[in-house]
C-alpha cells in the first residue's frame, strides 16, 4: 500500500512583516498530520504577490513604495530605520525555526518554477493541501494565485484538498469566478476558515463548502510547549500584540489597563517607533519560539490579530481582541464559535469594557473540542 505524503501549500516561510501566524499555521498542520502518522512537506513557496510587490522581507526599508502622504514616508523610514537590525535578527530566527522544526522543500520556489515543474524534488506526493491563511483573496491590481489554487503541473492527477483558506470579503470578478469554478472541479473537498466564505463558495461553486478551525487550534498547549522559549521578564506583565497596523487607540487602552492593574506592559510588534512614542517595552525581534513564550507567560493578552487570539485561547489567557477592519470575518467567527463575543472590541467602540467577567474555560473548551472534532473528521476523510 502506498504511503501518504502530503504537500502543504500556503503562506508560511515568506509572509508580509514576517507574520507569526503564517509560520505557525503550517507548522501546526504539519505537526497534526505527523501526530496521526502522515508524512508531509511544506512547499517553500515565495508567493507571487510578494514577488510582484518587490517585498524585501529581511530589509523592509528597501520595500518602500510611493504614497500620497508625506507623513507615510517619514513614519516608514523612522520605524524601519530604528528597527533595521532587529528585523534582520527576526528574519534569521524565522529561517532557523523552519530549519529546526519543519520539514520543507530543499529550495525556495517562485511562481514561474511551480507553473512549469511536473514534479517537486522527486517527491511522490499523494495529496496537495492548500491550507489556511488569506490565500484566496483578490487585491487591487492582483488576482488569484494559481499556486494557492493548486492549479500547477505537479498537482495534476493528485488528490487536492482546501483546508480552511480565507476567501476575503470582496466578490470575485467574472473571470476569477470562472477560474474558481474550473479549478474547484479537481478538488475532492473544499473548506474555508470563515462561515461567510463557505456560504459564498457554496453559492458560486454549486457544491457544499464548510468552515473549519485554523490549523493552530488543532494542537493543544502541550504540543506547543516543547518549542516555547520563556521570556526574560521578571515582573507580571500584560502582553500587547500589535499586528500589521499600528493601532494607537489599542495601545493607549492597553497602557491604561496595565497602569490600572499595576502590571508591566510588553508590546510585541514591528512598531519599533512605539518605544519612542509610548516609552514602554517593545519586543521587535522575537523568534517564533519567543513569541509563543510571550503568550504562555503573560497575565493577560490584548491584541488586534486573529492568531494572537488563537494562542490566547490555547494558553488560556484572559484576552481582548480589537477588530482591525470591518471586512475581517475571521475574528467575528472564532469569537462566536467559542462563545467569546464579549471579548471582541469593535472599530466603533475601541474601548476595553470595565469589569469583564473571567473567561469560563470549561465552556470555551467544550465548544473548541466540538469544532476540533469536526475539523479532524474532515481531514481524516479527505487528506489521510
Amino acid at each position: 500500500m502506498k504511503k501518504n505524503h502530503v504537500a502543504i501549500v500556503s503562506y508560511n516561510i515568506h509572509s508580509d512583516h514576517l507574520n507569526y501566524g503564517a509560520a505557525l499555521h503550517s507548522y501546526a498542520f504539519q505537526q497534526y498530520l505527523l501526530k496521526n502518522g502522515i508524512d508531509s512537506t511544506i512547499i517553500d513557496y515565495f508567493p507571487l504577490k510578494i514577488e510582484m510587490e518587490n517585498k524585501n522581507l529581511k530589509y523592509p526599508i528597501l520595500s518602500m513604495k510611493k504614497h500620497k502622504q508625506m507623513s507615510y514616508y517619514k513614519n516608514y523610514i523612522v520605524n524601519w530605520g530604528v528597527g533595521f537590525f532587529a528585523n534582520i535578527r527576526k528574519y534569521n530566527k524565522f529561517v532557523n525555526f523552519f530549519d529546526d522544526h519543519c520539514k520543507t522543500t530543499n529550495k525556495t520556489y517562485f511562481y514561474s518554477d511551480l507553473m512549469r515543474l511536473d514534479q517537486i524534488e522527486n517527491i511522490d506526493f499523494s495529496c496537495f493541501v492548500c491550507e489556511s491563511d488569506v490565500i484566496w483573496k483578490t487585491y487591487p491590481n492582483f488576482s488569484l494565485d494559481n499556486v494557492f489554487l493548486l492549479n500547477i503541473p505537479s498537482a495534476e492527477g493528485k488528490k487536492k484538498v482546501a483546508y480552511a483558506p480565507t476567501v476575503g470579503a470582496y466578490a470575485f470578478s467574472s473571470d476569477e469566478e470562472f477560474l474558481m469554478k474550473e479549478v474547484s472541479k479537481k478538488f475532492c473537498a473544499i473548506s474555508t476558515r470563515e462561515r461567510q466564505g463557505a456560504e459564498y463558495l457554496t453559492a458560486i461553486l454549486n457544491r457544499h463548502v464548510e468552515w473549519f478551525l485554523d490549523p493552530t487550534l488543532l494542537l493543544t498547549d502541550e504540543d506547543y510547549l516543547r518549542i516555547v522559549k520563556r521570556p526574560l521578564i521578571e515582573e507580571p506583565y500584560i502582553l500587547l500584540y500589535n499586528c500589521i497596523h499600528n493601532d494607537h487607540k489599542m495601545v493607549e487602552e492597553a497602557e491604561k489597563l496595565a497602569k490600572k492593574m499595576g502590571k508591566k506592559l510588553v508590546e510585541v510588534s514591528n512598531w519599533t517607533v512605539n518605544k519612542i512614542l509610548y516609552n514602554h517595552k517593545v519586543v521587535n525581534d522575537a523568534g517564533i519560539e519567543e513569541w509563543l513564550g510571550l503568550f504562555k507567560y503573560a497575565d493577560m493578552v490584548i491584541c488586534n490579530a486573529f492568531h494572537g487570539f488563537c494562542f490566547s485561547v490555547i494558553f488560556k489567557k484572559e484576552v481582548v481582541l480589537f477588530v482591525r477592519d470591518t471586512s475581517d470575518y475571521r475574528m467575528q467567527n472564532i469569537t462566536e464559535a467559542l462563545g467569546m463575543s464579549d471579548r471582541l472590541i469593535s472599530i466603533s467602540k475601541k474601548e476595553i469594557p470595565d469589569n469583564l467577567p473571567p473567561i469560563n474555560w470549561d465552556e470555551v473548551y467544550a465548544k473548541l473540542n466540538f469544532e476540533r472534532s469536526r475539523a479532524e473528521a474532515f481531514i481524516k476523510k479527505y487528506v489521510f
